[in-house]
């Protein structure tokens, strides 16, 4: 999974959220009735695509200094 791994996320997710996601109940449903499944992946699929071709390439693009200010505003350096 792609993303920042805390004691409070993992990915994209907050703890909570898949805490909640697997559930015994949960998971039975959903692999009973896939069509909901992947339908939120088609999503997450195509956020993944943003961030990766578009997104990161962006960032890549921009100058040394407003990388460093934003590092230091995101981990707060």
């Amino acid at each position: 999974m792609r993303g920042s791994v805390t004691k409070n996320r993992v990915g994209l997710f907050p703890n909570f959220l898949l805490n909640w996601l697997i559930q015994p109940k949960r998971v039975r449903r959903n692999i009973k009735n896939p069509a909901f499944t992947h339908f939120i992946l088609f999503f997450v699929g195509i956020y993944d695509l943003i961030r990766e071709r578009i997104l990161k390439p962006v960032y890549r693009s921009l100058p040394l200094g407003f990388k460093i200010w934003y590092d230091q505003v995101r981990y707060k350096a």
